[in-house]
């Protein structure tokens, strides 16, 4: 049995905890004079998995715009890129823009040697993901992980 709980303070103070799975199960205390004077707890069965399906659409929601921020951020990396407007960045393009020949293999996936525009996506995604893990990391805000 997993339970684990939080106490609410306010006008009343409460219990909230998970009982099981999919129970959750609140417990109102009244006080009075520093003394203990009820104690009322209810059972809802089922809110517990209403409450993880909601996290869940949030957490999808969430992933789908970053993929169209990462999308967009690529097709802009691409069209900077591409000097020569073929829809695509060769490796020289790729290295003329200040990349470097490891980070061009790393997202030329399919080995065609040019980034098209997934794989441009990809990079960006990447890019954003580690400047958000930095930045997490960063406690002395200095853009570096110590």
């Amino acid at each position: 049995m997993r339970e684990s709980f939080w106490l609410v303070v306010g006008a009343r103070m409460s219990l909230i905890g998970m009982i099981g799975t999919g129970t959750v199960c609140w417990m109102r205390l009244r006080w009075r004079g520093g003394q203990l004077t009820s104690c009322t707890t209810k059972r809802r069965p089922g809110q517990l998995h209403r409450a993880a399906e909601m996290e869940r659409r949030a957490a999808d929601k969430l992933h789908d715009q970053e993929e169209t921020r990462a999308a967009a951020q690529g097709d802009s990396d691409l069209k900077r890129m591409d000097t020569n407007k073929d829809h695509v960045v060769s490796e020289q393009e790729f290295l003329n823009a200040g990349g470097s020949k490891d980070e061009f293999k790393l997202y030329d996936e399919n080995r065609d040697g040019v980034l098209d525009g997934a794989e441009m996506a990809k990079r960006a995604a990447a890019q954003a993901s580690a400047e958000s893990d930095t930045k997490l990391m960063d406690a002395n805000r200095d853009r570096m992980v110590d």
